[in-house]
């Protein structure tokens, strides 16, 4: 006899497929529910339909914010009276911590200390690659503008691969130009300039 699954486990198993949008191999693996009885659940609670719906709704409630934010502005600006200035003010400061929430800020533990172009091709690449995992992780901060932006640190971090293949380090002997140009690519990257 089959061991009996609490709905606990099954409601659990619905929300990490429909809200996380978890594949049935890693709910099985969350869960310990075999994937064939999950995939069986999944046809006969049409948890497919369910997440498209569920994406379409938070796609339209993230159109109707901005929307709203918008309107709250243009009000506030037309007006100047006090009561719409205060609830864009509040709203944008809803949408400030819920962007922060949404897209953590990159943090260093320990400061970067960077001496040859090898480093900071090195601390480059470890950026990058922070950015694409928090994107990763997170379906909406997949947008066509933060792929390319990654896209081109990428490849600006091949080419800075070809051009130091002989390491040379950043001292006296390395021109002016040299130390610019380096330094302009990081800040480049980082988002300094």
């Amino acid at each position: 006899m089959a061991k009996e699954i609490s709905w606990d486990l099954r409601e659990q198993a619905e929300e990490l497929y429909l809200f996380e949008g978890k594949t049935h191999e890693e709910i099985a693996g969350i869960t310990g529910i075999a994937v064939q009885t999950l995939k069986g659940w999944s046809v006969d609670g049409g948890w497919s339909d369910k997440r498209r719906e569920y994406r379409q709704q938070i796609t339209e409630i993230r159109r109707d914010t901005v929307r709203l934010r918008s309107g709250l502005l243009k009000q506030a600006l037309n007006s100047l009276n006090p009561q719409h200035v205060y609830a864009f003010t509040n709203i944008e400061q809803m949408a400030v911590k819920a962007a922060k929430e949404e897209f953590p800020v990159i943090q260093f533990n320990d400061p970067i200390i960077i001496k040859t172009p090898e480093d900071a091709i090195d601390a480059l690449q470890d950026l990058v690659e922070k950015k694409l995992n928090i994107m990763l992780v997170q379906p909406g901060a997949i947008n066509l503008a933060k792929i390319k932006e990654i896209k081109q640190a990428q490849e600006l971090i091949d080419k800075m691969k070809e051009k130091y293949k002989p390491a040379k380090e950043i001292t006296e002997s390395a021109t002016e130009e040299d130390k610019k140009r380096l330094i302009d690519e990081v800040d480049k990257i980082l988002g300094v300039r």
